[in-house]
């Protein structure tokens, strides 16, 4: 009987640390992707399509980076939602497709807070009044891309509006460093958004006033 006793202690540590073991795997694997996101058809999107929401008259970019293709859906879908310009940041230097290559450039821009060298394609922040900026979140952190980006430009006078994607980590996260760079002082922030479910984008699109 103690000896059967012992034996069941024995296997419930083993299944906690089993467990933990596979959860903490699985939480560093998952800095990457933005697995909550998934691209399936939104039926209130439909409403939507070919009569775009409006910000009372003002014109409205919408930037994102994107390596999975999360952030990529989002930012379609706002396109299609409330209508306006959509640019995608690509860099000189392309990110691996596959993950484990990928990990370790990323990792490293972000040690070394590098910025990538982006591609020529370059656009005027001038006709706009309102930007709106997605990016997946790596490492707690917007990825170096998006930094190059904005530093880019002056952003002062524009309403600006963060979103971005992750496999759980919230947006605020990034918010401040973003709000800090030299290119964003003078910029107005919305409220920013965690776009991990398809449920919230409406509702947050409402709420900055389209």
């Amino acid at each position: 009987m103690f000896n059967s006793k012992w034996a069941i202690i024995i296997v419930i540590i083993i299944a906690i640390v089993g467990g933990y073991s596979v959860y903490n795997t699985n939480s560093v694997k998952g800095w990457l992707h933005s697995s909550k996101t998934k691209r399936v058809k939104d039926p209130s999107a439909t409403n939507h399509i070919g009569a775009p929401l409006a910000r009372n008259g003002k014109k409205v970019l919408i930037v994102y980076f994107s390596w999975g293709g999360n952030t990529r859906a989002i930012a379609q879908y706002m396109h299609e939602t409330i209508g306006g310009d959509i640019f995608e940041i690509t860099t000189v230097e392309k990110y691996p497709d596959s993950y484990d290559p990928c990990v370790e450039m990323a990792k490293n821009e972000l040690e070394n807070d590098a910025r990538p060298e982006l591609t020529g394609t370059s656009i005027s922040l001038a006709p706009y009044d309102t930007v709106l900026i997605g990016y997946p979140i790596w490492w707690y952190r917007a990825p170096r891309a998006v930094l190059s980006f904005i530093e880019r430009y002056d952003f002062s006078g524009k309403d600006v509006a963060l979103f971005c994607t992750s496999g759980g980590d919230d947006i605020e996260e990034t918010v401040d460093e973003i709000k800090n760079l030299k290119a964003m002082r003078g910029a107005n922030f919305e409220r920013s958004l965690t776009a991990n479910v398809w449920d919230g984008i409406l509702p947050w699109l409402r709420e900055l006033g389209f």
